[in-house]
């Protein structure tokens, strides 16, 4: 299992995750989104519905009232897993960034799982909570991560 963690500064975390979510949906990839508040969760929402004006993108809420197993993607402000998804984002508004990522770390995946993204959006400064990660407890859970922080519009890779 892979855990990647993704830095923005000048963009809104909506539109990071609805690209993500067109992204991975285009190589039928299915995700669980995180967000740290209801809130967030519906602003990501209504971003998905309206990033492409060609195709629909199969996805649900924990607020909705019909069977999410028939969605690709699922959002919801509490972490959980359901069978069939591959893939799990949490994304974050906060300066919490270290403490978060740990506990990511404690969750219990499903087997199914390949890949855990963490989208924070942060000042420049906020890129300090490298050195406070424990990167043991990090390597103890996943077989590999990587850090990127988008420069340009474009993803750079940090470590």
């Amino acid at each position: 299992m892979e855990l990647m963690i993704y830095h923005i500064a000048n963009e809104e975390i909506k539109d990071v995750v609805a690209n993500l979510v067109l992204a991975m949906e285009s190589q039928n990839i299915y995700g669980i989104i995180v967000c740290d508040s209801v809130e967030l969760m519906q602003e990501c929402d209504r971003r998905i519905w309206t990033i492409s004006s060609e195709k629909f993108i199969p996805h649900g809420t924990i607020l909705d009232k019909f069977d999410i197993n028939l969605q690709h993607f699922y959002l919801t402000d509490k972490f959980e897993t359901k069978d069939g998804f591959s893939s799990i984002c949490f994304a974050k508004q906060n300066d919490k960034i270290a403490e978060q990522i740990h506990e990511i770390c404690s969750y219990e995946y499903t087997k199914e799982v390949l890949k855990v993204a963490y989208i924070f959006c942060g000042i420049d400064e906020s890129a300090n909570y490298i050195k406070e990660i424990d990167m043991e407890k990090i390597n103890m859970k996943f077989s590999s991560c990587k850090f990127f922080k988008r420069v340009n519009n474009v993803w750079e890779k940090v470590l």
